[in-house]
């Protein structure tokens, strides 16, 4: 008799030709290998699809039900058993399928982000730095510098809205392919910053009693003398001051904002160095008191200067250090070797200044916000108004965090082309998402036990700590709001669309300062008042964005930048 068939083997029947040979044994897979090699077809091939190739209408997700239409379609992508159907489906005829694109928007909003609140997280660590080596000076020259600063907070960052617009502009000029109208946007504005510097100078110099006396100082205070001459020293830092606004903008622009890290932190070590030496006497000092922490601060400003001029000649955009270009009369620059550029060319100008000047009149409206919800808690009193400092402080520094996504927001959204919606669309959902995912993150941060706890440990008052506790809970509600307000802004500015932002902000301004005036609490200015503005800024951003996306009826679609989007639409449809 035949020996028995081993294990995971099929027994076939003899074949009638042949009834003595010995029955044919087929080997067989174990069922364990089996059901693996089934597992593996069915992950591989949801994975296949998923990343763009033919497949056989198996998803990866195990529990999804069979799509016999999916099948067809699938079959329908796989040449060259079917070649008429792959130029219907966008593929060739070797069957490649074009990949998803990953556009890797997360990576690149941390690569961006990350070193511009580095960058911004600077100038509160130089203003600590300033208050910590002048205290030893006594209490006058400190009280100078308190109201010195607030005076020069308010006029330097009044123009910070160039660097919105200047990275908008630079932006879409290299979008564009454009160089010669690149250099001619970062010639403009940075002649437009020396102008404007110089004038805010000789302003900040000459008016310096009457600017002082607006802000409390009175003529027979004893501090008044300290504060005149930090003043006048300060102020001619000015120039230097715009143009390292233009100068940053340029940078994000062209995608770098690393370079406004290393001269942030280059001048902090300057001014650090600096304060003692200029200010304290000794053998080793020049003893010039208050007025040596204006002249190390100025001097700061400027180091930081070179580093920002040195990087824009590397990036080839200051026409005055290029010796292999020939200069028109009135704008940007001409390579010599192009016989296309035509010398002589007007720098749009009229645009460069209407962004500007619209920027402006946003920033303006959001200080006077500020400043009124302010005056409204001084008016409540001064245990009101301390309360209010501290938790404007606090909400400061996470604004300053949730800032790094508003640039990478808006570098990206001028780098992207106005004709690939699909892009613009995809940017806008990567950025909404991460926007309420750090909002929740901050709002989450400052509700803890412990942050209250550092807020309340800044004043030792009973009735300070009782405001600051009433502010406390609207200012960590308000966070997913601001993020989420803050990146949308830097999309629509990224599109170069100043009106709607600048026409949002006033009317929010407006409707703030109405509830303002009705407040009688701090917690009631800070969940009415100042949530009134970020309800305001935060639709008319949204708005903004629905319109650069094309998710607006056409007449809708205001506020700058309609010829961009009316052509990228015609393109797409």
């Amino acid at each position: 008799l035949p020996s028995p068939p081993p294990r995971n083997t099929i027994t076939t029947m003899p074949t009638a030709r042949c009834r003595r040979c010995p029955p044919r044994r087929l080997s067989a897979p174990a069922p364990t290998t089996l059901t693996l090699l089934v597992l593996f077809l069915l992950v591989s091939s949801g994975g296949a699809y998923s990343r763009g190739t033919p497949s056989l209408g198996c998803s990866s997700t195990p529990l999804r039900r069979f799509d016999s239409a999916r099948i067809s379609r699938n079959f329908r992508r796989a040449p060259p058993h079917f070649p008429q159907y792959a130029a219907a489906d966008g593929v060739d005829a070797s069957g490649a399928v074009p990949a998803a694109v990953d556009h890797g928007w997360t990576r690149r909003t941390l690569s961006l982000g990350l070193p511009a609140v580095v960058s911004s997280l600077s100038d509160p660590l130089l203003s600590l730095m300033d208050t910590a080596y002048t205290a030893r000076l006594g209490l006058y020259p400190l009280a100078a510098l308190g109201t010195c600063t607030s005076l020069f907070h308010l006029a330097f960052h009044s123009f910070s809205a160039v660097t919105v617009g200047t990275t908008a502009l630079v932006g879409g000029a290299r979008r564009r392919g454009d160089g010669r109208a690149t250099r001619g946007i970062v010639r403009a504005s940075l002649a437009s910053a020396v102008v404007g510097g110089l004038v805010l100078a000789t302003c900040l110099r000459y008016a310096a009693p009457s600017l002082l006396g607006a802000m409390g100082l009175s003529a027979s205070s004893p501090s008044l003398v300290h504060a005149l001459s930090y003043l006048r020293v300060r102020a001619f830092a000015a120039p230097a001051f715009l143009t390292i606004m233009v100068s940053e903008g340029t940078c994000r622009a062209h995608g770098d904002t690393r370079t406004a890290v290393s001269a942030a932190y280059a001048g902090g070590l300057v001014n650090a160095v600096l304060d003692p030496f200029f200010m304290y006497g000794g053998r080793y000092g020049l003893g010039m008191g208050v007025r040596g922490a204006a002249l190390a601060t100025a001097t700061a400003q400027y180091v930081s200067l070179a580093i920002y001029l040195r990087k824009l000649k590397k990036m080839d955009v200051l026409p005055y250090f290029n010796s292999h270009r020939a200069g028109d009369s009135d704008g940007g620059m001409c390579d010599v070797a192009d016989p296309d550029c035509v010398p002589g060319e007007k720098t749009d100008w009229s645009a460069i200044l209407s962004a500007n000047g619209t920027l402006l009149l946003r920033q303006s409206s959001l200080l006077f916000a500020w400043a009124f919800a302010t005056s409204r808690a001084a008016r409540l009193g001064p245990a009101v108004v301390a309360g209010h400092q501290v938790a404007l402080s606090l909400w400061l520094v996470m604004a300053l965090i949730l800032d790094g996504a508003s640039v990478a927001a808006q570098v990206m959204s001028s780098e992207t082309d106005p004709t690939e919606k699909k892009v613009l669309r995809s940017l806008t959902a990567s950025m909404a998402l991460f926007a309420l995912t750090q909002g929740c993150l901050a709002g989450t941060v400052a509700a803890l036990p412990w942050a209250r706890r550092c807020a309340l440990s800044l004043s030792d008052d009973p009735a300070v700590g009782a405001a600051i506790r009433n502010a406390l809970p609207a200012l960590s509600a308000q966070m997913p709001l601001v993020s989420a307000t803050l990146v949308a802004e830097g999309i629509v500015a990224g599109r170069a669309r100043f009106g709607a932002l600048a026409g949002g902000t006033v009317v929010a301004t407006v409707a703030s300062i109405g509830v303002l005036r009705r407040c009688t609490t701090l917690g009631e200015i800070w969940t009415y008042g100042i949530g009134m503005l970020f309800v305001g800024r935060g639709t008319s951003a949204i708005l903004g964005v629905l319109a650069v996306n094309g998710w607006l009826p056409r007449g809708m679609r205001t506020g700058g930048g309609e010829e961009e989007e009316e052509k990228g639409g015609e393109t797409e449809r």
